[in-house]
């Protein structure tokens, strides 16, 4: 099977005005568009694929897109250009990914970073090292962690734990989230 490529497949779609209602909001904060006034972008979606044109120079909006929290996940790929084609993800996909972002700011940058820091000051363990892993549990719609390791029946690993599990029952599972990639982090004692 040959994948087309996104102008191709843009081509042969049907066209698609929910992905085109879905990525307005983002894109007009992005194009920092004016209430009443028309937006500085133009947008089809077809199928799967979006249709991006503008006059405001690519290096202007660009970086504000991808760091654009909320469309973290939306695409499964994009094609930069004189026009740009957008692969929209599937909702379900979008919000695993926004989740798994969210899970991972709480471990790198939350109290749960503080805390681990604290784990390990706190308690005195041979050097080893220890791999928290953090996955979605769909049935029960909350996440699931694990910790393995050397050290992770020790005293230690025992505290990484319960800071990541308390952490991890303060992040709420959206609804429409149906994957996440599951988010490891390794931890050394030295």
């Amino acid at each position: 099977m040959t994948l087309l490529p996104p102008a191709e497949r843009f081509k042969l779609g049907e066209p698609n005005p929910a992905n085109e209602e879905r990525l307005r909001p983002h894109l007009d904060r992005i194009f920092k568009a004016k209430a009443g006034e028309e937006p500085p972008y133009e947008l089809e979606c077809r199928g799967d694929i979006c249709h991006l044109t503008t006059t405001v120079e690519q290096g202007e909006w660009t970086e504000r897109f991808h760091q654009d929290e909320e469309l973290s996940g939306t695409f499964d790929g994009i094609e930069f250009g004189d026009t740009t084609y957008m692969i929209i993800a599937e909702r379900g996909k979008a919000a695993g990914v926004r989740l798994q972002r969210r899970v991972l700011r709480s471990l790198y940058e939350g109290d749960a970073s503080r805390l681990i820091g604290e784990c390990k000051r706190n308690n005195s363990t041979p050097a080893g090292t220890l791999t928290v892993v953090v996955s979605l549990d769909l049935g029960a719609r909350k996440l699931l962690v694990t910790v393995d390791g050397e050290l992770a029946k020790q005293a230690v690993g025992v505290c990484v734990r319960h800071v990541v599990e308390d952490a991890m029952g303060r992040i709420e599972v959206p609804a429409e989230a149906t994957v996440m990639q599951e988010a490891p982090l390794q931890i050394s004692v030295p």
